[in-house]
């Protein structure tokens, strides 16, 4: 039995390079995590990965969540009505590799929270807003536009899917009866 210094998961658990990590719990005094913890499944040990300084000094969201977008690890601060910030660690464990990626107002589309779903290419991202409004971000132009499709109006939610050329059934074997 390992001993667990950090405080209990805020969120959900990211799996990245065989590592367990969750943003710590908000402390009772600050409302706010102190860092990201990390639970490695090969050795046995926690750690601790410090969050943007810049987050700590402005300590402006009610919400810190953590994800895994094209193999890094993001930060999703967000305040309801206020807006949304998404920072990524270029280089894990290294906390000045923590940049921000986005920022969108809350006046956009009424933002409170949002998940990334897929990297569309030319830096052109899917993000659906609160969990019902999809909008294609533009890192490049920093601009949001809301997702269109003719004939379905919003909202609706969107899956990112990868295609491959194995078969759903491929090592599946039925027996005769």
């Amino acid at each position: 039995m390992v001993d667990n210094p950090f405080l209990y998961p805020f969120g959900q658990l990211v799996l990245l390079n065989g590592i367990f990590h969750w943003v710590e719990s908000p402390t009772y005094y600050s409302g706010l995590p102190r860092g990201i913890a990390s639970f490695d499944l090969v050795s046995e040990t926690f750690k601790e990965i410090q969050l943007p300084q810049e987050l700590l000094d402005r300590r402006k969201f009610s919400v810190l969540n953590l994800w895994l977008f094209e193999g890094c690890l993001y930060l999703i601060g967000s305040m309801y009505m206020v807006g949304v910030e998404v920072w990524t660690m270029k280089q894990y464990g290294v906390k000045e590799s923590w940049t921000k990626m986005l920022v969108v107002d809350g006046d956009t589309f009424g933002v409170g929270y949002i998940d990334l779903k897929n990297s569309l290419g030319n830096g052109v991202i899917l993000v659906q807003a609160d969990h019902l409004f999809p909008f294609l971000y533009d890192l490049n132009k920093e601009e949001a536009r809301q997702l269109k499709i003719d004939g379905i109006k919003p909202p609706f939610f969107t899956w990112a899917f990868l295609g491959s050329l194995i078969s759903p059934t491929f090592g599946t074997c039925l027996e005769a009866q």
